[in-house]
């Protein structure tokens, strides 16, 4: 037997029914990059970011793995620090905090490094102990 759709409020309803269980999906898990941070004194740890995320981002990141990683009555005084390092990859300092990290092409697995973004005097030494 066939249907016959002629009505318009069954069409609608049906149209309806169709593109409501096209809605209807399971998000797939955020991606994330695990990048790791290559520190002055030559240690290194990792962080975990989203694919899209900005270099402010990033950044934002990095303060939450020292934070986590600080004993009691510890601070770090991080606009010193990024007013005189910032974050090197392959060689291009990632400046632009508005930037996504896709346009500089980090992958999963890839390394950044702090070097110096403005010449810093020696007395700088605070700031080079915490990177």
């Amino acid at each position: 037997m066939v249907k016959n759709y002629s009505n318009r409020s069954t069409r609608n309803s049906i149209a309806f029914s169709i593109k409501r269980r096209c809605l209807k999906y399971t998000r797939l898990p955020r991606q994330l990059l695990r990048l790791t941070v290559l520190k002055l004194d030559g240690s290194s740890f990792s962080v975990n970011v989203g694919r899209n995320v900005t270099v402010g981002d990033l950044r934002l990141s990095i303060q939450e793995e020292f934070k986590n990683s600080l004993k009691e009555g510890e601070e770090h005084l991080w606009a010193v620090v990024w007013s005189h390092f910032c974050l090197c990859y392959k060689g291009e300092k990632l400046l632009d905090e508005k930037a996504g990290i896709r346009k500089y092409s980090i992958k999963d697995g890839d390394q950044l490094h702090f070097v110096r973004h403005l010449s810093a005097p020696p007395e700088m030494s605070r700031a080079t102990t915490i990177i």
